[in-house]
């Protein structure tokens, strides 16, 4: 690999998973649509904010679509990057490996 130069690295397996959690997307926009990450004027203190399983309500209509699209095309996009083939080797041709 070190003769090869530093343009070249090896391909690691790709994981199934989505590497965006869509959940925790949604709830972080419908809490800024909510206004409880906005500066209201008050002091808001980090170390007294105690998390919870409360859930905001729905953004706007064209917020909501906005986001199930962009999730939609991802997941597409991701699952067509999955099924392709990757070269053990980036950045070298097929009939170079043969030669390796």
């Amino acid at each position: 690999m070190l003769g090869l130069g530093l343009g070249h690295g090896l391909a690691l397996e790709q994981k199934e998973e989505d590497p965006i959690d869509f959940e925790r997307l949604r709830r972080s926009i419908r809490l800024q649509f909510h206004g409880i990450n906005r500066d209201n004027g008050y002091d808001y203190n980090l170390k007294l904010y105690v998390p919870s399983d409360w859930q905001p309500d729905l953004a706007p209509d064209a917020v909501e679509s906005a986001i199930n699209d962009f999730e939609q095309q991802t997941k597409k996009a991701f699952d067509l990057e999955r099924r392709k083939q990757p070269l053990p080797i980036f950045g070298v041709k097929r009939d170079h490996l043969e030669l390796l």
